[in-house]
């Protein structure tokens, strides 16, 4: 689903009690992302994560919301196949494939999964870390270190004078 999402998106940690509407999952194997093959190019797939698809899920992130849908980030197991009519691709392949807007958050869904699977472990003690319940971090139950997301944002520019 290709939303035009054109509206605000309002981070969250958790989903609202009864949520409505769409959910944007943004899946990822690895760094490539699952995206449904269309006749026009491609979109982010709005079905959920289930076994009978053959992805397996290892961890699952809800990013927030926007008035028109929800924002999943799913990190897939390294052997779950593309479903029939899908197919995995890295994100810069897929730069001129999707919308602008959706392209930003498939960029914070990289970088959110990403951290969670690099920060599963204490960098000072080496300890389990565990989900810290009203932030996006990870804690260290036995030395207390906090692990936070680094949301990396990035633009192209070009400065001109004249011809140069």
């Amino acid at each position: 689903m290709n939303l035009p999402l054109s509206t605000p998106f309002a981070s969250a940690l958790s989903p609202p009690a009864n949520p409505s509407g769409p959910t944007l999952h943004f899946c990822f194997r690895g760094d490539e992302l699952l995206v449904r093959k269309e006749v026009n190019g491609v979109s982010v797939p709005d079905l959920d994560v289930t076994p009978d698809a053959g992805l397996v899920e290892v961890r699952r992130h809800y990013l927030g919301h926007t008035p028109k849908s929800h924002i999943v980030a799913v990190e897939l197991g390294a052997a779950s196949p593309a479903p029939s009519g899908f197919e995995y691709a890295g994100l810069r392949e897929l730069f001129d494939l999707l919308d602008g807007e959706v392209m930003a958050l498939a960029g914070r869904a990289i970088q959110i999964v990403a951290w969670a699977r690099t920060h599963q472990y204490c960098g000072q003690c080496g300890a389990r870390t565990a989900p810290r319940p009203n932030e996006r971090a990870l804690g260290c139950p036995k030395c207390g270190l906090l692990s936070f997301p680094r949301l990396s944002p990035a633009i192209i520019v070009a400065i001109e004078r004249g011809n140069q």
